[in-house]
């Protein structure tokens, strides 16, 4: 009567498949890095992230671009000021998260008008030393409705958050377009956006570090090649080593009977 399997030897199989796939996503990981790749090669998704809005594209993304439109939004408010209430531009990619009384009380006025005008940074000031603009810049006023008089400033500093194309570091503020400063840091659970704090109108772009200057002759195809045949050796490596001694165990087992 046949006697049961081995259980390291069944379990030897399952175990080198894992090591493999682990081995793969470290070399994926350090290979993507080299490469020129952001963090997280896999736990990203599948699924790309909706394409980004330019108003001035790079030419590598000139094709299919959607160039976004000014736009608008309101804030109710009431004797004690405007209400808890968020926002965005149409585009989607700055969006406003306002407290209650943000915005003081202007009697008659009932509403707050939020005007978002996308812009090309290319047009303002160059960002703080060390820093590129990423994506678009945005100019945003305040005005009370139906009297159409500005808003000056915000009484309570409210919450803005942009996407952006790439990671950025900070979001910086103009009044003027002419000289920017620093916001204060607001962190974002979507690493496709940036926050800062908001307290009056103006312009708004995010910003980052210029990237590194690639290593390689390559374009992103040629990369993305060598990561796919990095990981193919690797798991075939794994698989190898860990599967060659079962499969020699059991070639030598039928040669002796």
């Amino acid at each position: 009567m046949t006697g049961a399997p081995d259980e390291p030897s069944v379990r030897r199989p399952t175990a080198a498949v894992g090591l493999a796939l682990a081995l793969a996503y470290v070399v994926v990981a350090v290979a993507h890095a080299r490469l020129g790749g952001g963090s997280r090669p896999l736990f990203d998704g599948f699924a790309p992230p909706p394409p980004y809005n330019w108003v001035h594209p790079p030419k590598e993304f000139a094709a299919g671009n959607t160039v976004p439109k000014p736009s608008s939004f309101e804030i109710a408010l009431g004797p004690t000021g405007s209400a808890v209430s968020g926002g965005s531009s149409s585009d989607g990619q700055m969006i406003f998260s306002i407290p209650a009384g943000a915005i003081a009380a202007h009697a008659p006025d009932t509403n707050v008008k939020v005007d978002v005008t996308p812009l090309d940074p290319a047009g303002l000031a160059p960002p703080l030393p060390g820093l590129n603009a990423d994506g678009n810049a945005y100019r945003v006023d305040f005005t009370y409705q139906p009297s159409g008089a500005p808003v000056p400033a915000l009484a309570v500093p409210s919450d803005i958050f942009l996407v952006v194309p790439s990671p950025a570091q900070t979001v910086l503020f103009s009044a003027d377009g002419k000289t920017w400063e620093m916001l204060p840091f607001r962190p974002a659970a979507d690493p496709t956006q940036v926050g800062g704090a908001i307290n009056r109108p103006g312009y708004f772009e995010a910003a980052a570090p210029p990237a590194p200057a690639p290593t390689g002759t390559g374009d992103t195809h040629d990369r993305a090649g060598q990561l796919v045949a990095v990981a193919a050796v690797t798991i075939g490596l794994g698989l190898l080593l860990g599967l060659g001694p079962v499969g020699w165990r059991r070639l030598r087992g039928r040669g002796a009977a």
